[in-house]
């Protein structure tokens, strides 16, 4: 019995309906397909560019790394990319593919005497927030200098980008090589690959600024610690203690330590000897210093200049600056000794050289002093002055105090009184005390 021409016709329509199926399947598995092709592609970039800029720091070197893998990746002919800082006022052109240099010049020249950097900077800023995410320029409408050069360069899609509020920049690509436009899928890919580029950027921003930081913080040390303990520094970094800048009148308590007959040691030892003499004295009397955390304010040809109560100030409860100082001097003329017995020793003869230091307490001016090339925090006063003019005084092996020092000591350190002396400076005689014996 022969079909009937309805049972044909139902036929036909189910295969009509289910080809019609087949090919919407079809078409969301091609979909599919383009979906995860783009994806795998996203993903192998971002993987390569972040693979190949790891160790980068400078965004210009970051964005070569991106635009060459981009070009590569949707098979464009020209690319460029650039960057604006602000706040370095820095505009340049990162780099430029496709272009010869007479094309480049050409072109250039036609927008003078404005520069690209500058051109796109006034449109970055312009650009209102609710744009969107890229710029295709076949399809903008509204003219700008800046557009205008892009289709002077053949650039076909844009991506601005904003680092921070002081870096923008920007990525453009031209016609691929097949001759394609950029799909919407190919842009949502281009922005995926950029958002994470930018976020590349950004930590290798904030890397760079912690590394400054790091090695300015290292230098910063290495400059104080010349002068200061390191736990003094520690406190000084941390902020617990403050540095005046513009300067402060303040109490310190000045010491000076001199070496004596150091013009016959220069005469009669050799240079190498000499300086290795000087380095064990300078190296001892510093780390006196530091012990009673005072500051080593400068090396005065073959003495040192030593303060405290500047920077750090010791409070009630604490033992006093003057005390530390006078501490500090007995301490000085001790291990003197046993560095001129060792020094004796080594050369195997005796050395006409002793110590003589001058302790004054007093009002100073106390911060940085300097040129714009060189500064120095340091104290300027009368009681500079003086300390130096009494350590000049003091013969081998002798310590003098004024009389303020003198008074301020809380502890009972053996001193005699001698007859004042005559002070260049001073309109009165000065009372000196001379200190009577050790501490060991």
């Amino acid at each position: 019995m022969a079909p009937s021409i309805n049972n044909t016709n139902n036929e036909i329509d189910s295969l009509t309906k289910s080809n019609a199926q087949l090919r919407r399947r079809i078409e969301a598995l091609e979909r599919n397909r383009r979906e995860l092709e783009n994806r795998i592609l996203q993903l192998r970039t971002i993987y390569e560019i972040g693979a190949e800029t790891a160790s980068m720091l400078e965004p210009a070197g970051i964005l070569q790394a991106i635009l060459s893998r981009l070009m590569r990746a949707f098979d464009v002919t020209t690319g460029l990319a650039l960057t604006v800082s602000e706040a370095e006022d820095e505009w340049s052109i990162t780099l430029q593919q496709g272009l010869t240099h007479q094309e480049w010049a050409t072109i250039s020249d036609g927008f003078a005497p404005q520069t690209l950097e500058e051109l796109y900077y006034t449109w970055s800023t312009q650009r209102p927030s609710s744009a969107p995410r890229w710029l295709v320029v076949s399809e903008t409408e509204k003219e700008s200098p800046f557009v205008d050069w892009l289709r002077e360069l053949d650039i076909r899609v844009w991506l601005p980008f904003t680092v921070d509020h002081l870096l923008v920049g920007g990525l453009g690509l031209g016609p691929q090589m097949w001759g394609t436009d950029f799909s919407s899928g190919n842009l949502m890919l281009l922005s995926g690959i950029i958002d994470n580029s930018v976020e590349r950027i950004k930590s290798a921003r904030l890397l760079d600024t912690l590394l400054h930081e790091q090695q300015e913080l290292y230098r910063t040390r290495g400059i104080f610690e010349q002068f200061l303990a390191p736990e003094v520094v520690d406190r000084l970094l941390d902020g617990r203690i403050k540095l005046s800048t513009e300067g402060q009148r303040q109490e310190v308590t000045v010491l000076v330590a001199d070496l004596r007959r150091s013009t016959e040691l220069v005469l009669t030892l050799d240079t190498k000897e000499m300086v290795r003499l000087l380095n064990d004295y300078f190296g001892e009397i510093t780390n006196v210093v530091f012990s009673y955390e005072g500051m080593v304010d400068k090396f005065l040809g073959d003495g040192v200049m030593a303060v405290f109560g500047a920077p750090i100030i010791h409070d009630e409860g604490e033992l006093d600056d003057a005390t530390r100082a006078v501490q500090a001097a007995v301490e000085m003329q001790n291990v003197f000794e046993d560095l001129l017995e060792s020094w004796e020793k080594r050369l195997g003869h005796e050395l006409a050289t002793g110590l003589g230091i001058g302790v004054c307490t007093g009002m100073a001016v106390v911060g940085n002093v300097g040129s714009t090339k060189r500064v120095e925090h340091t104290v300027i006063g009368p009681v500079v002055n003086l300390a130096s003019r009494l350590s000049d005084l003091a013969t081998s092996a002798q310590t003098l105090l004024d009389e303020e020092t003198y008074r301020r000591m809380s502890l009972a350190i053996p001193a005699e009184p001698l007859e004042p002396v005559t002070v260049q400076g001073f309109s009165q005689p000065v009372p000196v005390y001379k200190l009577t014996q050790s501490q060991d």
